[in-house]
């Protein structure tokens, strides 16, 4: 079977388009997330300033997992909703979102336990840090950047999970994901890194206005960006499964259905 290579900056392209037409055609979806952000953002920054008063990372870190789980609960509506609207243009009332709760809880709940591990993840690179005195902290570390690693490649690589999810495929599974991402893996995240490139300048301009004195524009300054971020990941992978089921998915015999 001749592997397939996505089209990175084509896919980037209709990922921009697909933003564009997010927030024109789906406004309530969109002030909806914006409030999500922001509470978000408020969370994140209040954090941030105990940081700097304490210096206590782990345990602020582990204030930001147990904090950013009901966030990411409340916010999988819209995913799924940003979802269907790109892959089968289906633009979802929020009374049609609770018609289709099962695909929003079996969202939810694929989200919640990626982030879980990944939180886990993060933590046991914060133990690392706080044992670096002792004999077995270079073990430590190699265990939280192997773990790290392992994470990143592993979410990547099941990626498409989300978009099949929210547009209620059959089939999908992980493994269905693992394998029709096979070869796949440093093109999805270039894809991935260029995407969300794009809200950098909006944490230069927050890091700018806390330097600066102007504490009181990092709240907005971060919303925006969380808010264009969730924008443009559920765009990118909803284009990367769209260019997927053009090319046909994998069978688990090896063989492409389209």
């Amino acid at each position: 079977m001749e592997e397939a290579k996505l089209p990175i900056f084509q896919t980037i392209k209709a990922s921009a388009a697909d933003v564009c037409r997010i927030i024109v055609e789906l406004p309530l979806h969109c002030l909806a997330m914006l409030v999500i952000a922001a509470l978000n953002s408020v969370m994140q920054q209040g954090l941030l300033n105990r940081i700097a008063e304490d210096g206590s990372t782990f345990e602020i870190n582990l204030y930001v997992i147990i904090c950013s789980l009901p966030i990411l609960i409340v916010s999988a509506p819209i995913f799924v909703a940003f979802h269907r609207f790109i892959i089968v243009g289906d633009k979802m009332s929020f009374s049609d979102i609770w018609g289709g709760r099962v695909l929003v809880i079996t969202y939810c709940v694929v989200s919640l336990c990626v982030s879980i591990v990944n939180c886990l993840g993060s933590l046991l690179r914060d133990v690392s840090g706080h044992q670096l005195d002792s004999p077995y902290a270079w073990m430590s570390l190699i265990v939280g950047l192997v773990f790290s690693v392992s994470f990143i490649v592993f979410t990547i690589r099941i990626s498409l999970v989300y978009p099949a999810i929210a547009v209620d495929r059959d089939d999908v599974s992980l493994r269905w994901s693992l394998r029709n991402t096979k070869g796949m893996f440093w093109r999805v995240s270039a894809n991935c890194i260029i995407s969300i490139s794009i809200v950098l300048p909006f944490v230069v301009l927050e890091r700018l206005a806390s330097g600066f004195g102007f504490g009181i524009l990092s709240i907005p300054i971060l919303t925006l960006s969380v808010f264009f971020w969730v924008i443009i990941y559920t765009a990118n992978l909803s284009e990367i499964y769209l260019w997927r089921s053009r090319k046909g998915f994998v069978d688990p015999d090896g063989y492409v259905c389209k």
